[in-house]
């Protein structure tokens, strides 16, 4: 039997730690949806280097349906919506089950808190690799440079790299189950949508995490109408559980009938969703990566936040990314001194100014669809 960071038949210079041949792995990304998506280059990484390894991916519950998609690790364990994040008591619960796997290594994403890296250590977990911006850092084994600012995945995919294991900055794979496909068509057929006839599916998102995130449900309506009227696109507008009456009040700014979705709560069906959709618009949400994994082409609009870190992760031809052009924005800004994101003008804790999203003017969007919609005339999905 061989050991180390890296598979069987690779050089193990410098490995740090003894890892057998077939090992259980801990990943977390104890996050929200987008975070996750950006972890799974990680999660195929370990993959490559261990196909036969048991690896258990710990992750919220939005992300644990994007991860099941990618048939990727041997089992995912979902937390809770919790208005504590992270969500100690419900981490502290999974704990028996944790040091029953016997872990040989933990692995934690870029951004989980020093409580991960304490559960980690509590799990039994013979070597815990993470980055060093973390404050509990003295509980893990193996320790990579946060560095310079870096887009998310990236960043994440150093930190395989560190591990040995081999990398990719290819797309992950995300494979809709044909049940789940026709769920998804079925839905869209009895909304007046159906995705194989007609003009090309458009999912709209006007939604954010926070209002002042958002760019104004009358534009999104304005766009879509223009969409219908020139025959070039049939938009589907989605909501997410947090966002009640958001599509429909999209709908009714329109001024003519348009298809807005009951909320959706499970990723797996806005996943399938998008594999039916020709173009997604929205904002810098969980939507908006789940789209990148997916595939779908997507126009996505950016205020507070910095698409150079958590932008389109793959495939940049596909997607066109939309900046406020105010001055200010992005007025989440990494700091190199203290490896962490530095917030400017706010309109409460953590939230952008409400002017930043609004800044947006409608021709650009606009033009960034057209350009997106031609390309999608001219080559295919």
């Amino acid at each position: 039997m061989t050991y180390g960071f890296l598979p069987s038949g690779h050089a193990q210079t410098g490995a740090r730690c003894l890892m057998p041949d077939i090992p259980h792995i801990l990943l977390t990304s104890v996050n929200n949806l987008g975070d996750c998506v950006l972890f799974l280059p990680v999660v195929a990484a370990a993959r490559a280097a261990f196909p036969q390894g048991r690896i258990i991916l710990l992750t919220g519950a939005a992300g644990a349906d994007a991860a099941r998609l990618t048939g990727l690790p041997d089992d995912v364990l979902p937390l809770p919506p919790s208005r504590r994040h992270p969500p100690r008591a419900a981490l502290l619960r999974l704990l028996p089950r944790l040091r029953r796997e016997r872990f040989d290594l933990g692995v934690m994403a870029s951004g989980d808190s020093s409580f991960v890296a304490a559960l980690l250590r509590l799990s039994g977990a013979r070597e815990r690799a993470g980055f060093d911006d973390c404050a509990a850092r003295f509980l893990l084994t193996r320790r990579v440079s946060a560095r310079e600012p870096e887009h998310e995945a990236r960043r994440n995919l150093r930190l395989a790299s560190a591990l040995g294991w081999p990398v990719s900055d290819a797309r992950p794979p995300c494979g809709i189950p044909s049940a789940l496909r026709e769920e998804a068509r079925t839905l869209l057929t009895r909304a007046g949508a159906p995705p194989e006839a007609g003009p090309p599916v458009v999912l709209i998102h006007p939604g954010a995490s926070a209002p002042s995130r958002r760019w104004p449900a009358e534009r999104f309506a304005a766009l879509a109408a223009a969409l219908v009227q020139e025959g070039r696109g049939r938009p589907v507008i989605i909501e997410g559980p947090a966002e009640p009456g958001l599509a429909d009040e999209v709908a009714r700014a329109a001024g003519i009938p348009l298809v807005a979705l009951p909320t959706l709560r499970r990723v797996e069906l806005l996943a399938a969703l998008l594999a039916h959709s020709a173009l997604f618009i929205g904002h810098s949400s969980g939507p908006f990566h789940v789209a990148c994994l997916v595939g779908t082409r997507t126009v996505s609009l950016w205020g507070d936040t910095d698409p150079a870190l958590w932008g389109p992760a793959w495939d940049p031809e596909r997607h066109a990314v939309v900046r406020s052009p105010r001055p200010c924005a992005p007025c989440e800004r990494w700091s190199p001194h203290g490896h962490r994101i530095l917030r400017g003008k706010t309109s409460g804790p953590g939230a952008p100014c409400a002017e930043c999203m609004a800044a947006i003017p409608e021709e650009v969007v606009r033009q960034a669809v057209d350009l997106q919609m031609e390309a999608l005339s001219h080559q295919g999905r």
